[in-house]
This record gives structure tokens, C-alpha cells and sequence, in this order.
């Protein structure tokens, strides 16, 4: 059973080939609030797009949604569509993405529950990753990691801007030096300030899962799960979207 399709733009987030009225992005100046409250059941801060839930659940049943995103959407539209998607028993979603030499592929991943309790610290690193605009915050059973991915030193930021850009070469061999600690690990929450746009994101969960076939500055694929290629990647490659 075909999965459905969510395409976002610089201008709407829709379902093709639905009957329900693609929603409109807001203005640039607004883009941190995320879509329009209008759309929204219980106020501005709302994750769930009550239009793409309608949508979502008129489509054929199964669990699978592809979502199809301009780079430039940012993070905050981004998480409002995967929630809306979860509610709408959406629960894995794959992001159709192309690669610098041209080829589509596939990655999947899904948005961390909010409300998901704490697991035993002792199992894994609970890795998680935030994109700020001052660079990455690396932080690993609740304890950000200090400068160049050393010991805990409060919040401050673990991988700096580089020459005013994120350092993805430094967030992977981030990964490389966790990775080394707990082998069984592979997974990993990656956040990012509201405005950052979706290439970083995919960016970062490049870096984050080891796989090397992304070169470039506009790279627009991620290792995680990959299909369209066959390196494996081994490091971070399940990777949940959080919400700050």
C-alpha cells in the first residue's frame, strides 16, 4: 500500500492529491512560531496542523509517510508537520532527498515523544544534539559535553561555529569518539534552534551517522537507514527529532 505524501515548500504544506486545502507557511519574520494558529487547536505554541491530520487520515492506512521538504523550511515547521503526522498514527516517516551527484534517496526517522520517560542511564548515552546559532551542544545522559567534545562544562557550546558555519567534520568525529565508548548504541536526538533550515538538519544526521557519501556544502542527504546506496552506516543511524 502506497504511503502518502506530504510535500512542504516555502509557500505550503500539503498531502497530494488530498481534498483538505494545503496549509501556507507563514511570512520568513514568523517562521519561529511555526504554522498560523488558525490551523491550530489549542494556541500558537500547538504542534499539531489540524488540516494535515484531517488529510493524513483520509489517505490509505499504514504507518509509512514520505515527506518531501524544501532545505530551506525551518526546523520549527518541520517538527509541527512529524507531530501532526504522529497524530495522524503516522509513525515512521521517510524523507526523500537528493544527494549532490543527483541520485533520490530515502532516509527515516521520527519525532521523539514529548512526554517519554527517562530510560536507565546505564543502558546508553542518551545521546542528544542540538543545532544552536552559536554551533552544536553535544550532550550525553543530560551532561553537555565541553568544548571539542571533552568533559562536562555546563551548557556551553561543545562544537563552535568554523569560520562562522556548522562544524559537521568536528560533530562527526564527536560521534566517532562516542561511538568508541558504548558500540551498541546507535541512537541519537537531534534538535535545532526554531528558524535552522532542514539542510542543516540533514546535515547533521550526515555527520552523526558515519556515512560518508555526502560531500559538499549542499549536501542534502543523511546516512541513517539509507536506501538508494549500500555503505552502512555505523555510528548514530536512528535518529529521532526532538523539540526545544
Amino acid at each position: 500500500m502506497a504511503a502518502p505524501i506530504v510535500t512542504v515548500s516555502l509557500r505550503a504544506a500539503g498531502v497530494v492529491n488530498s481534498a483538505v486545502a494545503p496549509v501556507p507557511l507563514p511570512a520568513p519574520e514568523k517562521y519561529s512560531f511555526g504554522l498560523d494558529v488558525s490551523f491550530k487547536r489549542s494556541g500558537q505554541n500547538d504542534l499539531t496542523v489540524l488540516p494535515l491530520i484531517e488529510a493524513l487520515r483520509q489517505s490509505p492506512l499504514t504507518p509509512d509517510v514520505l515527506l518531501v521538504i524544501d532545505r530551506r523550511v525551518p526546523y520549527r515547521i518541520l517538527t509541527e508537520v512529524m507531530f501532526s503526522a504522529g497524530r495522524a498514527e503516522r509513525s515512521r516517516h521517510h524523507f526523500l532527498v537528493r544527494t549532490p551527484n543527483g541520485d533520490l534517496a530515502t532516509l527515516i526517522s521520527s519525532l521523539a515523544r514529548l512526554s517519554a520517560p527517562l530510560p536507565d542511564p546505564r543502558e546508553s548515552l542518551h545521546l542528544r544534539v542540538s543545532a544552536t546559532a552559536e554551533g552544536f551542544i553535544v550532550r550525553t545522559r543530560g551532561m553537555a559535553l565541553g568544548p571539542g567534545c571533552g568533559p562536562s562544562a555546563g551548557e556551553k557550546v561543545t562544537l563552535p561555529l568554523n569560520h562562522g558555519r556548522h562544524d559537521f567534520a568536528a560533530l562527526r568525529a564527536c560521534a566517532l569518539k562516542l561511538k568508541s565508548t558504548v558500540q551498541h548504541d546507535d541512537k541519537v536526538t537531534l534538535a535545532a534552534h526554531r528558524t535552522a533550515p532542514f539542510e542543516l538538519i540533514v546535515s547533521a544526521m550526515d555527520a552523526l551517522s558515519g556515512d560518508d557519501r555526502m560531500s559538499g556544502d549542499d549536501r542534502m542527504s543523511g546516512g541513517n537507514r539509507m536506501s538508494g546506496g549500500n555503505r552502512r552506516a555505523p555510528l548514530f543511524a536512528d535518529v529521532s527529532f526532538g523539540v526545544e
